[in-house]
């Protein structure tokens, strides 16, 4: 680095190669910081929506379809009786399955 006689600074062609090229790089990584940026938000936006999505399924949806607890109450009463007719039915149902077969 020299001055010249009028006090500026006159910067040798490594010097102004490296200017330009740090440049570049600046730009460059302001453009990859905008595009995460972009992609980050539309990534939060994306996230946001499945939220809302499974808060509404799991308020609305699932309130329905949860049995109540007097059900409970008399399916655990009555559970041994529930399993010999399941069980009657598959019994039924691998009959026929092999009829068919056959």
């Amino acid at each position: 680095m020299r001055k010249s006689t009028r006090g500026e600074v006159v910067l040798s062609a490594c010097q102004i190669q490296a200017t330009r090229l740090n440049k570049l790089e600046y730009r460059r990584l302001q453009r990859n910081v905008t595009l995460l940026h972009d992609d980050f938000e539309s990534h939060i936006a994306r996230i946001h929506r499945q939220e809302q999505g499974l808060r509404y399924h799991f308020t609305n949806v699932v309130r329905v379809i949860k049995p109540n607890r007097a059900y409970q109450a008399w399916k655990q009463a009555h559970a041994h009786e529930i399993a010999q007719d399941e069980a009657k039915e598959l019994i039924a149902g691998g009959i026929w399955i092999m009829m068919d077969v056959a």
